[in-house]
């Protein structure tokens, strides 16, 4: 490999070519602009027959593929998002992510499958490397094409974005959640304590007008005027039924002959009077009798709404402490979880992967093979 300080002094002189580049996987994927910067000091030089000290017997599988260059991604910032050999987030960026959307030629995606398999046996390298021992850690993104090495770049970052993205997003919908979680409990518990004020006070009304004091004694009074509504009910309907039928006969009519001999109701109603006279009589008495029925069921229905309201009310003051404490524990755990959560996208915030303007991509030479000038 170059030295340092070669690699140093080179690099920030030499420009061999400056681009800009944006990509977006899909729709959806975040899109990432970078600027970069192609060196003409190249790495290594690596040996295609030779394999590295260290290095598992198949590195010839990735020596034979003679990556020609190296993407140098520099690890500053907050590091969390960003895919590193050593986290499962390696394998899913490189054998899933990249595979599917970075828009890859077909011999990078193989590159990627042998680079994949170097790391399950432990071995860092290629990928990783300290390319100047004063400067941050390094990693190493291979390509065989300068317009792969590109997409990798963007692709890495793409990728880091979009996992900082979800997460941020899932903080957030919880942080929303829990808020409105909070809130509902505070405007029931509002709503309870305003109920339970209410109903004191009817309570408290009822209990000067009525002879019950407990439950039980109240639902006894409702059974008793149940059974005085039905019998009120059944003797309306039976008083009912001898007002229609006295007003029956008091329409009724004579039955008389026309000039052919023929029975045809009289024109008029022809009832003797002492008949009509005890109709009469019959009528009022009954209609007095219907007031008096219908007074008592309407009295009947009053007095068991007014029984089962006084229940209505018991059953809510006795209930409302109970209610409280629960509505105040689900209240107490929402804003737990709020706290929480705003703690938790706080954090995240700040883990947020840092962006370059410019990365560089170093060409690879490998020790068959002249020197790129």
């Amino acid at each position: 490999m170059t030295s340092p300080r070669k690699s140093r002094c080179l690099t920030a002189v030499i420009v061999a070519l400056i681009c800009s580049a944006a990509w977006a996987a899909e729709p959806n994927e975040p899109a990432i602009h970078l600027e970069f910067e192609i060196s003409r000091t190249p790495l290594a030089p690596y040996s295609s027959t030779r394999r590295p000290y260290g290095s598992p017997t198949d590195w010839s599988a990735f020596a034979n593929l003679k990556p020609a260059y190296a993407v140098d991604i520099v690890i500053v910032g907050p590091t969390y998002f960003l895919p590193f050999p050593n986290r499962a987030t390696w394998s899913r960026f490189l054998g899933h992510y990249a595979m599917l959307y970075a828009g890859l030629s077909e011999g990078q995606k193989a590159l990627l499958v042998i680079v994949e398999g170097l790391l399950s046996k432990g071995y860092p390298r290629p990928p990783r490397s300290h390319i100047d021992p004063n400067h941050p850690e390094h990693l190493l993104l291979y390509a065989t094409t300068l317009e792969d090495a590109r997409k990798m770049a963007v692709a890495y970052y793409q990728y880091a974005t979009r996992e900082f993205q979800e997460r941020y997003a899932k903080a957030e919908n919880w942080v929303r959640t829990c808020a409105e979680d909070a809130e509902k409990a505070q405007k029931r518990i509002a709503e309870l304590e305003k109920r339970s004020e209410t109903a004191q006070k009817e309570f408290l009304g009822f209990q000067k007008t009525v002879h019950y004091r407990t439950e039980t004694e109240a639902q006894e009074a409702v059974s008793e005027l149940d059974r005085m509504l039905n019998n009120a009910q059944i003797e309306v309907a039976g008083i009912t039924a001898k007002i229609e039928a006295i007003q029956s006969y008091r329409q009724s009519r004579v039955v008389v002959q026309d000039a052919q001999g023929r029975a045809v109701p009289a024109t008029q109603p022809v009832t003797p009077p002492e008949t009509t006279a005890k109709l009469n009589a019959m009528f009022i008495e009954e209609s007095i009798a219907l007031r008096a029925a219908q007074a008592r069921e309407q009295m009947a229905t009053r007095l068991r709404e007014q029984a089962n309201r006084f229940i209505d009310l018991k059953s809510t003051l006795a209930n409302a402490p109970g209610e409280k404490k629960a509505l105040t524990e689900t209240l107490e755990t929402a804003q737990r979880s709020l706290s929480s959560w705003q703690d938790n996208l706080a954090n995240t915030k700040q883990q947020q992967p840092k962006i370059p303007a410019k990365v560089v991509i170093y060409p690879v030479l490998w020790a068959d093979e002249p020197a790129q000038n």
